[in-house]
């Protein structure tokens, strides 16, 4: 093989190998930020990937209904944890009480595992 062969050979090469560098760059910028500031925005979008993830759960499903699915699958999440921020979320939701200072990373990190098509 010539030696300008080669060239031009590596120079179509590096420009192809830029160019999809740069699309991966650009598709990552165009995916919104995740702002997420409350413990009612949290818990709405884990219930969206919920039900993106498992569409065969039904309406009105409990969170023991899908923590119970999503155990089995993801055993590297902290699950008494994520329990704790379900409980205070179920005595605000329901009870009235303040939830006071409970974080929200927990349920936004379950979410963000979850897969967002439908899981078979």
């Amino acid at each position: 093989m010539p030696e300008s062969e080669l060239f031009y050979l590596l120079v179509v090469f590096n420009v192809a190998l830029y160019a999809a560098m740069i699309f991966g760059y650009m598709t990552i910028r165009k995916q919104p930020a995740l702002r997420i500031t409350s413990l009612r925005e949290a818990f709405e979008f884990l219930e969206r990937r919920l039900k993106r993830a498992f569409p065969d759960l039904r309406d009105g499903f409990t969170w023991n209904e899908a923590i119970t699915r999503m155990k089995p699958l993801y055993g590297n999440v902290d699950w008494v944890e994520v329990g704790g921020v379900f409980q205070k979320y179920e005595a605000y939701r329901y009870g009235g009480v303040e939830p006071g200072d409970v974080q929200i990373e927990p349920i936004v990190k379950l979410a963000m595992k979850l897969p967002r098509g439908v899981r078979k």
